[in-house]
Protein backbone atom coordinates (compact mmCIF):
# COMPACT_ATOMS: atom_id res chain seq x y z
CA UNK A 1 0.00 0.00 0.00
CA UNK A 2 1.35 3.20 -0.73
CA UNK A 3 2.00 5.51 1.45
CA UNK A 4 0.50 9.09 2.42
CA UNK A 5 1.61 11.87 0.06
CA UNK A 6 3.29 13.88 3.48
CA UNK A 7 4.82 10.39 4.35
CA UNK A 8 6.52 10.28 1.44
CA UNK A 9 10.05 11.04 2.51
CA UNK A 10 12.01 8.90 4.41
CA UNK A 11 15.11 8.70 6.24
CA UNK A 12 18.24 6.33 5.74
CA UNK A 13 20.38 7.95 7.61
CA UNK A 14 21.01 11.57 8.62
CA UNK A 15 22.50 12.70 5.30
CA UNK A 16 20.17 10.28 3.19
CA UNK A 17 16.77 10.35 2.72
CA UNK A 18 14.02 7.99 -0.15
CA UNK A 19 11.27 9.93 -1.73
CA UNK A 20 8.54 7.69 -2.84
CA UNK A 21 10.50 4.60 -1.94
CA UNK A 22 12.26 5.48 -5.05
CA UNK A 23 14.26 8.50 -5.41
CA UNK A 24 17.30 8.34 -3.26
CA UNK A 25 18.48 12.40 -1.92
CA UNK A 26 22.02 12.46 -0.13
CA UNK A 27 24.04 15.26 1.20
CA UNK A 28 27.30 15.14 0.59
CA UNK A 29 30.51 17.31 0.16
CA UNK A 30 30.49 19.90 -2.64
CA UNK A 31 31.05 17.58 -5.89
CA UNK A 32 30.61 18.45 -9.63
CA UNK A 33 28.53 14.94 -9.61
CA UNK A 34 25.42 16.82 -7.34
CA UNK A 35 22.07 17.91 -8.90
CA UNK A 36 22.57 21.02 -6.84
CA UNK A 37 25.00 23.02 -4.34
CA UNK A 38 23.79 24.14 -1.00
CA UNK A 39 24.64 28.29 -1.15
CA UNK A 40 24.08 29.05 2.30
CA UNK A 41 25.97 25.48 3.80
CA UNK A 42 28.76 25.98 0.89
CA UNK A 43 30.29 22.81 1.84
CA UNK A 44 27.77 20.87 0.93
CA UNK A 45 25.90 19.67 -2.27
CA UNK A 46 22.69 17.15 -3.09
CA UNK A 47 22.97 14.30 -5.45
CA UNK A 48 19.66 12.17 -6.80
CA UNK A 49 19.75 8.38 -7.72
CA UNK A 50 16.44 7.38 -9.15
CA UNK A 51 16.05 3.60 -8.30
CA UNK A 52 19.45 3.44 -6.47
CA UNK A 53 21.50 -0.23 -6.30
CA UNK A 54 21.98 -1.93 -3.92
CA UNK A 55 18.27 -0.19 -2.40
CA UNK A 56 18.94 1.47 1.44
CA UNK A 57 18.29 -1.88 3.64
CA UNK A 58 16.60 -0.02 6.36
CA UNK A 59 14.30 3.50 6.27
CA UNK A 60 12.62 4.90 8.81
CA UNK A 61 9.77 7.65 8.81
CA UNK A 62 11.14 11.42 8.51
CA UNK A 63 12.72 12.72 11.81
CA UNK A 64 10.50 15.71 12.35
CA UNK A 65 13.20 17.77 13.78
CA UNK A 66 16.12 16.25 10.65
CA UNK A 67 17.85 19.81 10.44
CA UNK A 68 18.13 19.42 6.24
CA UNK A 69 14.08 18.63 5.21
CA UNK A 70 11.35 19.97 7.04
CA UNK A 71 8.05 19.97 5.84
CA UNK A 72 6.70 22.93 4.72
CA UNK A 73 3.35 22.71 3.20
CA UNK A 74 0.50 20.06 4.39
CA UNK A 75 -2.88 20.77 2.98
CA UNK A 76 -4.04 16.99 3.47
CA UNK A 77 -4.27 14.78 0.96
CA UNK A 78 -2.92 15.31 -2.40
CA UNK A 79 0.53 17.18 -1.95
CA UNK A 80 3.24 18.33 0.29
CA UNK A 81 6.27 20.25 -0.13
CA UNK A 82 9.38 20.05 2.00
CA UNK A 83 12.19 22.33 2.11
CA UNK A 84 15.73 20.39 1.32
CA UNK A 85 18.82 21.79 2.80
CA UNK A 86 18.26 26.02 1.95
CA UNK A 87 17.38 26.55 -1.54
CA UNK A 88 15.37 23.26 -2.82
CA UNK A 89 11.86 22.45 -2.32
CA UNK A 90 10.39 19.30 -3.02
CA UNK A 91 6.78 19.11 -4.10
CA UNK A 92 4.92 15.79 -4.12
CA UNK A 93 1.58 15.17 -5.78
CA UNK A 94 -1.33 13.08 -6.46
CA UNK A 95 -1.13 12.02 -9.98
CA UNK A 96 -3.67 13.76 -11.69
CA UNK A 97 -4.49 12.83 -15.43
CA UNK A 98 -5.15 15.14 -18.68
CA UNK A 99 -3.65 17.99 -16.84
CA UNK A 100 -0.34 20.32 -17.66
CA UNK A 101 2.42 19.34 -15.58
CA UNK A 102 4.06 22.18 -13.37
CA UNK A 103 7.21 21.61 -14.75
CA UNK A 104 6.05 22.35 -18.40
CA UNK A 105 4.13 25.57 -17.48
CA UNK A 106 7.37 26.39 -15.96
CA UNK A 107 9.87 25.83 -18.94
CA UNK A 108 6.98 28.19 -20.55
CA UNK A 109 7.23 30.69 -18.53
CA UNK A 110 10.91 31.10 -18.27
CA UNK A 111 10.92 31.65 -22.17
CA UNK A 112 8.97 34.40 -22.08
CA UNK A 113 10.36 37.43 -22.77
CA UNK A 114 10.29 40.79 -20.84
CA UNK A 115 8.88 39.31 -17.62
CA UNK A 116 8.73 41.32 -14.89
CA UNK A 117 9.10 38.70 -12.11
CA UNK A 118 11.42 35.47 -11.34
CA UNK A 119 10.40 31.97 -11.19
CA UNK A 120 12.04 28.91 -9.50
CA UNK A 121 14.07 26.65 -11.94
CA UNK A 122 13.45 23.06 -12.19
CA UNK A 123 15.96 20.79 -10.50
CA UNK A 124 14.26 17.74 -11.00
CA UNK A 125 10.90 16.09 -12.56
CA UNK A 126 10.08 12.31 -12.28
CA UNK A 127 6.16 10.76 -12.81
CA UNK A 128 5.71 8.10 -11.17
CA UNK A 129 2.99 5.21 -10.99
CA UNK A 130 0.34 7.68 -8.42
CA UNK A 131 2.42 10.74 -7.97
CA UNK A 132 5.00 13.35 -8.92
CA UNK A 133 7.72 14.28 -7.81
CA UNK A 134 9.02 18.18 -8.72
CA UNK A 135 12.52 19.98 -7.09
CA UNK A 136 12.39 23.43 -7.27
CA UNK A 137 15.14 25.87 -6.92
CA UNK A 138 14.30 28.51 -3.70
CA UNK A 139 13.50 31.94 -4.98
CA UNK A 140 15.71 34.00 -2.21
CA UNK A 141 13.64 36.21 -0.17
CA UNK A 142 10.22 35.93 2.14
CA UNK A 143 6.73 35.40 0.64
CA UNK A 144 4.89 39.02 0.47
CA UNK A 145 2.44 37.21 3.49
CA UNK A 146 5.42 37.15 5.66
CA UNK A 147 6.43 40.67 4.76
CA UNK A 148 3.19 41.90 4.36
CA UNK A 149 2.97 43.56 8.43
CA UNK A 150 6.29 44.98 8.36
CA UNK A 151 5.40 46.69 4.96
CA UNK A 152 4.12 50.44 4.33
CA UNK A 153 1.43 51.30 2.15
CA UNK A 154 4.45 52.27 0.02
CA UNK A 155 5.46 48.91 -0.56
CA UNK A 156 1.96 47.39 -0.52
CA UNK A 157 1.19 49.03 -3.73
CA UNK A 158 4.04 48.70 -5.60
CA UNK A 159 3.75 44.79 -5.32
CA UNK A 160 0.12 45.24 -5.80
CA UNK A 161 1.12 47.25 -9.11
CA UNK A 162 4.39 44.33 -10.10
CA UNK A 163 1.35 42.03 -9.98
CA UNK A 164 -0.98 43.56 -12.38
CA UNK A 165 1.65 44.51 -14.66
CA UNK A 166 3.04 40.59 -14.66
CA UNK A 167 -1.00 39.66 -15.18
CA UNK A 168 -1.16 41.91 -18.05
CA UNK A 169 2.34 40.39 -19.42
CA UNK A 170 1.04 36.91 -19.49
CA UNK A 171 -2.36 38.22 -20.91
CA UNK A 172 -0.32 38.66 -24.12
CA UNK A 173 -0.42 34.83 -24.46
CA UNK A 174 -3.39 33.85 -26.09
CA UNK A 175 -5.37 30.72 -26.54
CA UNK A 176 -9.19 29.34 -28.32
CA UNK A 177 -9.89 27.68 -25.46
CA UNK A 178 -8.71 27.21 -21.66
CA UNK A 179 -5.88 24.50 -21.69
CA UNK A 180 -2.48 24.22 -20.25
CA UNK A 181 0.55 25.84 -22.06
CA UNK A 182 0.67 22.97 -24.09
CA UNK A 183 -2.50 24.11 -25.80
CA UNK A 184 -4.21 19.77 -25.83
CA UNK A 185 -4.06 19.74 -21.66
CA UNK A 186 -6.44 20.63 -19.08
CA UNK A 187 -5.54 22.43 -15.94
CA UNK A 188 -6.38 21.68 -12.23
CA UNK A 189 -8.50 24.59 -11.40
CA UNK A 190 -10.55 23.15 -8.69
CA UNK A 191 -13.38 26.62 -8.42
CA UNK A 192 -14.24 25.63 -11.89
CA UNK A 193 -15.34 22.62 -10.41
CA UNK A 194 -18.79 22.73 -8.59
CA UNK A 195 -19.31 21.18 -4.74
CA UNK A 196 -19.92 17.70 -4.96
CA UNK A 197 -19.15 17.59 -9.04
CA UNK A 198 -16.72 14.93 -10.52
CA UNK A 199 -13.13 16.33 -10.58
CA UNK A 200 -13.21 16.86 -14.75
CA UNK A 201 -10.34 19.19 -15.42
CA UNK A 202 -10.55 18.53 -19.48
CA UNK A 203 -10.73 22.23 -21.42
CA UNK A 204 -14.52 21.13 -22.73
CA UNK A 205 -15.89 20.74 -19.10
CA UNK A 206 -13.66 24.15 -17.60
CA UNK A 207 -14.51 26.04 -20.52
CA UNK A 208 -18.38 24.47 -19.72
CA UNK A 209 -17.57 26.19 -16.26
CA UNK A 210 -17.01 29.67 -17.74
CA UNK A 211 -19.72 30.04 -20.42
CA UNK A 212 -22.43 28.77 -16.96
CA UNK A 213 -20.74 31.64 -14.98
CA UNK A 214 -21.07 34.30 -18.22
CA UNK A 215 -17.93 34.84 -19.14
CA UNK A 216 -17.12 35.90 -22.74
CA UNK A 217 -14.68 32.68 -23.81
CA UNK A 218 -14.33 33.30 -27.48
CA UNK A 219 -10.48 34.27 -26.65
CA UNK A 220 -8.47 33.05 -23.30
CA UNK A 221 -5.24 34.53 -21.96
CA UNK A 222 -2.49 33.10 -19.87
CA UNK A 223 -2.76 33.24 -15.97
CA UNK A 224 -1.73 32.33 -12.71
CA UNK A 225 -5.02 31.46 -11.03
CA UNK A 226 -3.43 31.91 -7.02
CA UNK A 227 -1.57 35.23 -6.79
CA UNK A 228 -2.67 35.04 -3.49
CA UNK A 229 0.55 36.23 -0.44
CA UNK A 230 2.27 32.66 -0.01
CA UNK A 231 2.79 32.70 -3.77
CA UNK A 232 4.54 35.88 -4.38
CA UNK A 233 8.17 36.48 -3.40
CA UNK A 234 9.83 39.55 -2.53
CA UNK A 235 13.11 40.52 -0.90
CA UNK A 236 14.20 40.21 2.52
CA UNK A 237 13.57 43.11 5.02
CA UNK A 238 14.28 45.86 4.04
CA UNK A 239 12.96 46.28 0.50
CA UNK A 240 15.45 47.84 -2.18
CA UNK A 241 14.19 47.46 -5.55
CA UNK A 242 10.83 46.37 -5.25
CA UNK A 243 11.20 43.20 -7.25
CA UNK A 244 9.18 39.90 -7.19
CA UNK A 245 9.36 36.18 -7.76
CA UNK A 246 6.33 34.12 -8.60
CA UNK A 247 6.21 29.85 -7.50
CA UNK A 248 3.29 27.83 -7.51
CA UNK A 249 2.64 27.34 -11.60
CA UNK A 250 0.04 24.49 -10.80
CA UNK A 251 -3.24 25.66 -10.43
CA UNK A 252 -4.23 25.05 -6.82
CA UNK A 253 -7.86 25.59 -4.83
CA UNK A 254 -8.77 26.07 -1.71
CA UNK A 255 -5.97 27.59 0.22
CA UNK A 256 -5.58 29.66 3.31
CA UNK A 257 -4.11 32.99 2.62
CA UNK A 258 -2.21 34.43 5.11
CA UNK A 259 -2.98 37.59 7.59
CA UNK A 260 -3.69 40.83 5.42
CA UNK A 261 -4.99 38.66 2.29
CA UNK A 262 -7.85 40.78 2.36
CA UNK A 263 -6.61 43.90 1.82
CA UNK A 264 -3.91 42.67 -0.70
CA UNK A 265 -7.07 41.48 -2.69
CA UNK A 266 -8.46 44.68 -2.22
CA UNK A 267 -5.68 46.24 -4.19
CA UNK A 268 -4.73 44.19 -6.67
CA UNK A 269 -8.76 43.61 -7.38
CA UNK A 270 -8.78 47.81 -7.92
CA UNK A 271 -5.67 48.11 -10.20
CA UNK A 272 -6.69 44.87 -12.23
CA UNK A 273 -10.27 46.89 -12.94
CA UNK A 274 -8.04 49.91 -13.41
CA UNK A 275 -6.64 48.11 -15.98
CA UNK A 276 -9.14 46.95 -17.98
CA UNK A 277 -9.70 43.30 -16.32
CA UNK A 278 -13.27 42.07 -16.24
CA UNK A 279 -14.29 40.66 -12.66
CA UNK A 280 -17.02 38.06 -13.26
CA UNK A 281 -16.59 37.37 -9.16
CA UNK A 282 -20.22 37.54 -8.22
CA UNK A 283 -21.25 35.41 -10.74
CA UNK A 284 -18.77 32.89 -9.99
CA UNK A 285 -19.81 32.71 -6.65
CA UNK A 286 -23.68 32.73 -6.87
CA UNK A 287 -22.28 29.38 -9.41
CA UNK A 288 -20.47 27.59 -7.34
CA UNK A 289 -22.18 28.76 -4.21
CA UNK A 290 -19.49 30.94 -2.37
CA UNK A 291 -20.72 33.19 -0.37
CA UNK A 292 -18.90 36.64 -0.79
CA UNK A 293 -18.06 38.57 2.83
Amino acid sequence: MARAINQSIQQVNSNTWLICGRLLCERISRSTDADWDDEVDIAKSYRLTLDPSPAPDKVTDLDSHDPHIQLQYDPGGCSAVWAIGNNAFCKVKSLISGVTPEKDTLAYVENLHNRKFTTPKVIYHIQLEDRTILILQRLPGRTLGEAWPTLDIRWKENYAKMIVESCKDLAVQKHGKLCGVDGISGIPEEYLIQKRKEKDFSCTNLQKACEQIGMDCSEFVFYHADLGPGNIIVEDDPPQKGTIGIIDWEIAGGLDLPDGSLEWRILVQELMGANNFESHLQEWADWWGYIIN
